[in-house]
């Protein structure tokens, strides 16, 4: 009996995870993830989905922002063009991969970014795979874990 109440929570608990407002799928938005087709503009869908998603509130001369979690199923998202993703995490399911089909262009850009973590994605090509900025220099957290990083024209991982 024990196990079956164990069972029925964590079931509760992963379904209450898949539907919070802060976790937004790609493919909800029409990316495919099959390799083949360009998924920029569905992917751009979902991150302007997330950060409507997100609240700032303001404190003094500082502000707090809300996350948001743009999820990638596991596939092979190929990008035309830079993700632009300020304020936002990404997370990346058996190791799901964004290939930029042009080496001029970055694959994700998060100018500003105060906070975030990106996990679990594999990135292929591109000029700069991650491009980060912040003005400030003693407030900005970004954890990346769990990535790969291929072909990158320039630098797998460049700062502002």
């Amino acid at each position: 009996m024990k196990l079956l109440f164990v069972l029925a929570f964590v079931m509760a608990s992963a379904t209450a995870l898949a539907s919070t407002t802060f976790y937004t799928s790609v493919t909800d938005h029409g990316a495919m993830g099959n390799g083949t087709a360009d998924d920029t503009v569905a992917i751009r869908a979902a991150i302007a989905a997330a950060q409507a998603r997100c609240a700032t509130v303001a404190a003094g001369n500082d502000s707090v922002r809300s996350q948001a979690i743009v999820y990638f199923p596991s596939g092979v998202y190929k990008i035309s063009d830079t993700l632009n993703f300020s304020h936002l995490s990404a997370m990346g399911e058996n190791g799901a991969v964004l290939q930029q089909i042009d080496n001029t262009k970055d694959i994700l850009s998060a100018d500003p970014i105060w906070r975030g973590v990106i996990s679990g994605i594999s990135f292929v090509g591109g000029r700069n795979q991650i491009y980060l900025n912040n003005g400030n220099t003693d407030k900005t957290l970004v954890v990346i874990e769990k990535c790969q990083f291929t072909a990158a024209a320039d630098a797998a991982i460049r700062t502002g």
